[in-house]
């Protein structure tokens, strides 16, 4: 999770709201954001999913979470494929050898397969991180990642202060003091001419690195290793609706 951006590099146009009070929910915004994966109570305030105490598993990721802007979701579903190419690139995999067929005929050889533990041919993994290691290519696969990171930051912190607003009325039950205690802080903080400043100076930090992402992808169309690391539109819709049915 990256640094609390200061609000001036964002170069936010204050318009009527105050300094102040802006700087105030900036620097909330930042630290839930930061809290979010690890803390359900926040989780459970945040998202209103209506749980009372004791009930309900954690989110792990933002990488679960979908909301309503469109170039969030397209650089959560280029990470999550990213993630997981990156990470079959450079996992030490283990092989498992085992027939190629479960019907063994006796006093037959069986034609033997090996995969890797999640079930992948291992000949094929071993080959893509031969590939990985020796083109020079990977390097710029590994700045595509940071970048689309940077921007998912950026857009988390618009998912946030979305939420936030939207959670201040949300009903807690009695007996959740952590919830409590957290749409509280909220209501304190929160102030109604800040929001549309920060929103808007997180979405467009976030599209300012989402955009420089195409440089980068026009690199890696260029080399047919690094093609492997690309969607293309029709594939991005379909990651889509297998990730959020």
């Amino acid at each position: 999770m990256a640094e609390l951006r200061a609000l001036s590099h964002y170069c936010p146009v204050y318009g009527d709201s105050q300094p102040g009070k802006v700087e105030m929910l900036h620097r909330v915004v930042g630290e839930y954001r930061e809290r979010f994966e690890r803390d359900l109570a926040l989780q459970n305030v945040l998202i209103d999913r209506r749980l009372k105490p004791g009930d309900g598993q954690r989110l792990k990721s933002y990488l679960e979470v979908r909301d309503p802007t469109i170039n969030r979701t397209r650089t959560l579903v280029h990470l999550y494929f990213l993630n997981y190419l990156i990470e079959t690139a450079t996992t030490p995999q283990v092989a498992v050898i085992e027939p190629r067929s479960r019907i063994i005929i006796p006093g037959e050889e069986p034609e033997i397969g090996i995969k890797t533990a999640p079930g992948l041919d291992f000949l094929a993994v071993d080959d893509f991180q031969e590939q990985w290691m020796s083109n020079p290519i990977s390097q710029t696969v590994r700045e595509f990642q940071e970048t689309l990171n940077k921007a998912f930051d950026e857009y988390n912190m618009k998912f946030i202060l979305f939420c936030m607003k939207l959670s201040r009325r949300n009903f807690i039950p009695p007996g959740m003091k952590k919830e409590t205690a957290i749409q509280e802080n909220i209501q304190r903080v929160f102030d109604r001419e800040a929001y549309p400043v920060l929103d808007s100076a997180y979405y467009n930090m976030g599209n300012r690195f989402f955009h420089s992402c195409g440089e980068l992808c026009r690199r890696l169309s260029e080399d047919e290793f690094g093609k492997k690391f690309l969607l293309n539109r029709n594939e991005e819709i379909g990651l889509t609706r297998e990730l959020f049915p």
